[in-house]
C-alpha cells in the first residue's frame, strides 16, 4: 500500500507504535492540541494485533494519517518509514505512550525558522506514570543555548540528556543522516545524535519541559535494562563512534583524549543508573550484574559520580540481606 500526501506541513509528528491502543489516543490528543496550525500526525502501525486501528479511526480529522504495515518492521525500520511517509519541512517522533506540551512544536519550529544553520531543538520534559500524573521533571541545562554539536558531543557522551521525543529536527538533514541506524533498536537514537553532532550541526536547546515521558515497565528501555541488553548496544554504540574517522578529523589529539575519558565515564553514569533501575524494580539480580560491570573502574577518579555509586551498592547491600533474612525466616518457619 503506498500513501501520497499532497499538502506540504511544516511540522510531521511520526507515530510508530504496535499494541499500545491504551497510550495511543493520549499520543494523538496532545498531537493534535498542538498551537502550532499546519501540522500533520502520521501513525504507523507495525501489524498490531489490538485495537490500534478503531482507536485511530475515533479521530476525524484531516491532519491523522494512518498507515498499516503489511509485515513486521521493528522499532528502528518504523520510525524511518514513518518518517519517508511524512511531508513536514521538520520532523519530531512521538513514541505511542508518550505525549507533546501543546506549545513544544510552535516553540521548537520558531527557533528553527529564525536560524537556518540549526539542525534541530530538544528541550527538557516531564517523567509521568500510568495515570498522566507528573512525577518528575527533567531539566537537562540551566539556560537556552545554541551550540556546535562539536561542543555539545564533549558532554553528550558523559550523559544521554538528549530524549529523542523533545526534538524537532530539519527533515533534510534526518535524510542526509540516512536517518536511524537499523542494525540498532534500544540506542538508535543516541547514535544518530552522535552522528549528527560529528558533523558539527548546531543544535538548540529550550530549557522547559516539552513533553511527557512515560515511565512503565512496559518499554523496551525498562525491559532492556532489566535483562541486560542495553549495556552491550549502549557499548556498541561507543566503539563505533570513537573508532569513526569523523572524530579523528573533528578533534585535536588532546581533545580525543578528553572524549575517551568522557566516555569512561559516561559508562560509570549509565551502569549506576541502570543498577539503580533494577534495584528500583527489586530486581537484585540485575543490580549485581551493572555492580559488577563496575569493577573495571574501581580505581579511577569519577568525581561526584562516586558517592552515587557507594549509595547504591550500600542499598544494594541492605535490599540483599533483607530478602536473604526474609527467605530464611520463612524456611524457619514452614
Amino acid at each position: 500500500m503506498e500513501v501520497v500526501i499532497l499538502q506540504i506541513f511544516k511540522v510531521s509528528v511520526c507515530i510508530s507504535t504496535r499494541n499500545r491502543a491504551e497510550y495511543l489516543k493520549t499520543s494523538i490528543k496532545s498531537a493534535l492540541r498542538q498551537t502550532l496550525p499546519n501540522i500533520e500526525i502520521v501513525v504507523l502501525d507495525d501489524c498490531s494485533t489490538d485495537n490500534t486501528n478503531d482507536i485511530v479511526k475515533q479521530f476525524d480529522d484531516p491532519r491523522i494519517v494512518y498507515f498499516r504495515t503489511n509485515e513486521r518492521l521493528g522499532v528502528t525500520s518504523s520510525w524511518n518509514k514513518c518518517a519517508s511517509i511524512s511531508r513536514g519541512e521538520y520532523i519530531t517522533f512521538l513514541n505511542d505512550d508518550d505525549a507533546l506540551h501543546p506549545e513544544m512544536l510552535e516553540q521548537e519550529s520558531k527557533l528553527l525558522d529564525e536560524d537556518p544553520e540549526l539542525a534541530c531543538v530538544y528541550s527538557g520534559f516531564y517523567v509521568i506514570n500510568n495515570n498522566d500524573k507528573i512525577i518528575r521533571t527533567n531539566i537537562p541545562h540551566a539556560g537556552l543555548y545554541v551550540k556546535n554539536g562539536k561542543d555539545e558531543f564533549l558532554s553528550h557522551i558523559i550523559k544521554n540528556y538528549i530524549c529523542t521525543q523533545t526534538v524537532l529536527i530539519r527533515r533534510s538533514v534526518f535524510n542526509k543522516l540516512n536517518g536511524f541506524d537499523t542494525s540498532m533498536y534500544l540506542c538508535t537514537d543516541l547514535d544518530f545524535w552522535f552522528r549528527l553532532e560529528l558533523e558539527n550541526y548546531k543544535i538548540g536547546y529550550i530549557n522547559r519541559p516539552l513533553a511527557y515521558i512515560r515511565h512503565h515497565g512496559k518499554t523496551f528501555t525498562s525491559k532492556s535494562i532489566l535483562n541486560g541488553s542495553i549495556l552491550r548496544e549502549y557499548t556498541n554504540v561507543l566503539r563505533k563512534t570513537l573508532l569513526s574517522t569523523k572524530m579523528k578529523k573533528l578533534y585535536k589529539s588532546e581533545e580525543i583524549t578528553l572524549i575517551r575519558k568522557n566516555a569512561a565515564r559516561g559508562i560509570v553514569y549509565h551502569l549506576l543508573r541502570w543498577s539503580y533501575e533494577c534495584l528500583r524494580q527489586g530486581n537484585l539480580k540485575g543490580t549485581a550484574y551493572y555492580l559488577f560491570q563496575l569493577t573495571p573502574w574501581r580505581s579511577t577518579d569519577f568525581g561526584e559520580l562516586n558517592p552515587a555509586m557507594a549509595v547504591i551498592i550500600r542499598q544494594f547491600i541492605l535490599n540483599s540481606f533483607q530478602l536473604l533474612t526474609g527467605k530464611i525466616f520463612k524456611r524457619l518457619s514452614v
